[in-house]
């Protein structure tokens, strides 16, 4: 198999459609980019959590979203050190 060219119109509509694209085509899309390119859309992906994820100054009533954990959790490969307090059920039923 050959070198993957990078593409930066595919690494756009996977950053722009995050959240919103379905499971199955975002890691078809994300599988077809070379590894520079998976890396720029990662990146993107882990700038976008701190977005979602509450910090240390936030109440604790603000609880991470069973969505928003489990968007998070598989674009972390479902590293279980992600799942902040939800089962791995939950977190697949919310995708």
């Amino acid at each position: 198999m050959g070198r993957r060219k990078n593409n930066p119109s595919l690494v756009q509509e996977l950053i722009d459609g995050r959240w919103t694209m379905d499971q199955a085509e975002f890691e078809e899309k994300y599988a077809s980019l070379s590894s520079s390119d998976r890396s720029l859309v990662s990146d993107a992906i882990y700038g976008m959590e701190d977005e979602l994820i509450p910090n240390d100054d936030e109440s604790d009533d603000e609880a991470l979203s069973v969505y928003d954990a489990a968007l998070i959790w598989m674009s972390h490969g479902k590293d279980e050190d992600y799942m902040y307090g939800y089962t791995e059920e939950e977190l697949e039923a919310a995708l």
